[in-house]
């Protein structure tokens, strides 16, 4: 039961990641002195959000439906990196989630 919740509560953290530090944090592209803390919020959400990973993924699975949640946070930080890697582009958009949901749900069936 523990592993289903992490593993829920963990794709959450990354959307509400990107949701808070922009609520926080407004306009951090113009300024050093804005983009300084929320830069470094968004690496303690990510902290967490690898911490919790690793636990859930090490916990016996009860529930199968756990694997696909574990699924999605991997598409999900897949689309992140690829944003900021590829496009140096570090907005999240919903049709990122979307993907990550619908490739989610391909790896989990197959």
């Amino acid at each position: 039961m523990i592993k289903l919740i992490l593993s829920i509560i963990i794709p959450i953290l990354f959307v509400s990641n990107y949701l808070v530090c922009e609520y926080l944090y407004p306009g951090f592209n113009k300024d050093w002195a804005i983009f300084i803390p929320m830069d470094k919020l968004a690496h303690n959400f990510w902290a967490v959000i690898v911490f919790l990973s690793v636990v859930a993924s090490t916990l016996k699975t009860k529930y199968p439906i756990t694997d696909y949640f574990l699924h999605l946070t991997a598409w999900l930080c897949f689309f992140d990196v690829l944003d900021r890697v590829a496009f140096d582009y570090n907005v999240y958009t919903p049709i990122q989630i979307l993907f990550g949901m619908v490739l989610a749900s391909i790896t989990y069936a197959y």
